[in-house]
């Protein structure tokens, strides 16, 4: 599920960036992945989306594009559906929308190795009030737990590894107000 303020922060770093390859890591329904595929195909961009998720039982059979793969793996072995070579082929730029919830460090400081010069980060939820402000834990078919602060901890984490190498982009984080999004500080653009 997506705010109404990220939906507009994307669909903006979509047509700036002009991603070649987007990947989205938490597939959930499949809904995201669609709705930015879309997105791409309206924009006339020749982007490729591919979703990783450790289940698909939940992915909407209506959930397909030209543009989208899904992709089923566990992000603890992320190699094994995302090795080296592969992501060694797949253009630049790429737009990388981190919402698994598990394994960040580890998860960015694979991808770190094969990103270039203007690729983004994306990592939804560092937001500790998201989920209580989503409404999540009313609807019995979404499974969620209250992740407070330690998201933007672990991403704290990876960024001090490579202070030289991202940068928050208040263009897209600000956009609506200081960190006016669910994604506060979420928006990292590879230097």
């Amino acid at each position: 599920m997506q705010s109404c303020t990220d939906a507009i922060i994307y669909e903006e770093l979509i047509w700036e960036v002009k991603p070649a390859t987007i990947l989205e890591f938490g597939s959930f329904k499949g809904g995201s992945a669609l709705w930015m595929a879309d997105v791409c195909r309206s924009y006339e961009l020749d982007t490729h989306v591919y979703s990783i998720d450790i289940d698909h039982s939940y992915l909407d059979p209506r959930a397909k594009a030209n543009n989208l793969t899904f992709l089923q793996c566990d992000v603890f072995e992320i190699e094994k559906v995302l090795p080296s070579q592969m992501l060694k082929d797949l253009p630049h730029p790429w737009v990388i929308v981190e919402d698994a919830h598990v394994n960040l460090v580890n998860l960015l400081e694979y991808l770190h190795d094969f990103m270039k010069h203007g690729d983004y980060l994306l990592i939804e939820d560092t937001n500790p009030n998201t989920a209580r402000d989503a409404g999540m834990g009313f609807i019995d078919d979404i499974r969620w737990e209250d992740l407070g602060t330690s998201k933007i901890k672990e991403l704290r984490t990876f960024v001090a590894r490579h202070p030289e190498l991202y940068s928050v982009d208040t263009k897209y984080t600000d956009m609506f107000g200081y960190n006016g999004c669910w994604n506060l500080n979420g928006y990292l653009k590879r230097m």
